[in-house]
């Protein structure tokens, strides 16, 4: 059994894409687990905090890509990572993300705060950090073998 883990979790990781360390972020976003919208409470699920971090990716684009986001539909690179608190049970996200070349890394680190503070669910806890270990980073995001949480229908890689 512990083998055929390691297998589901290598393959989760060999998906991923080989990022240089100088270009990368590692970013955790945590997210409020209840929110008051239009006099109603909402509960945070899996697919309400994929939505949260759809709209996410597109503000932190459109802010950094101007017009290019919306004509040619450009967006930022990312792998995103949905995960559960063991204790708390509290959904956040941790996630890769490549810097643009056509930005500055502290621009586009204020883009990421900015970004996440007008989702509804973005709480004000973010930790932005240099990738120095993208493959020890990508193991930690992938580290429950039975369930990598990688979230896919988030998940931005540029064409080779």
């Amino acid at each position: 059994m512990k083998k055929q883990q390691q297998k589901l979790q290598q393959a989760a990781l060999d998906t991923l894409p080989h990022w240089r360390n100088s270009d990368v972020l590692a970013v955790t976003l945590t997210m409020k687990q209840n929110v008051l919208i239009d006099y109603y409470w909402h509960r945070l699920d899996r697919i309400k905090a994929e939505k949260n971090l759809r709209h996410f990716i597109n503000l932190v684009s459109r802010k950094t890509f101007k017009s290019a986001h919306r004509r040619k539909h450009v967006t930022i690179q990312i792998i995103p990572s949905l995960q559960r608190a063991p204790l708390t049970r509290r959904l956040h996200y941790h996630a890769l993300i490549l810097v643009p070349s056509v930005i500055d890394p502290d621009t586009f680190k204020q883009h990421i705060r900015e970004s996440w503070k007008q989702t509804y669910f973005g709480d004000d806890q973010i930790d932005i950090q240099d990738a120095y270990d993208v493959t020890g980073f990508a193991s930690y995001m992938t580290r429950d073998p039975r369930d990598p949480n990688i979230d896919w229908l988030n998940l931005h890689i540029a064409d080779a």
